[in-house]
């Protein structure tokens, strides 16, 4: 299956086939949307990251948002020392 774009697609998102560029524009506009609902110029954002790809993923957006924003960011990391 191939996105719009004709590369093949790696995630089918709103039943529409993505490759990796399109899906991680996605992605951002998706992020920065809900941030946008709940934080202000000048507010505090602390988010929690497993360090996983998906917390990652999430950081690193939260984070170039957040410098264009006056945004202060904090990353609450806990290690629980769980192997594996």
């Amino acid at each position: 299956m191939n996105c719009h774009c004709g590369r093949k697609a790696v995630a089918i998102v709103e039943g529409q086939p993505l490759c990796r560029d399109h899906f991680t524009q996605w992605l951002k506009g998706r992020v920065r949307e809900e941030l946008e609902k709940f934080v202000e110029k000048g507010d505090v954002l602390a988010v929690a990251a497993s360090g996983g790809k998906d917390s990652t993923s999430l950081l690193e957006i939260a984070h170039e948002w957040a410098r264009e924003r006056d945004v202060k960011l904090f990353a609450i990391l806990i290690d629980e020392g769980i192997k594996g």
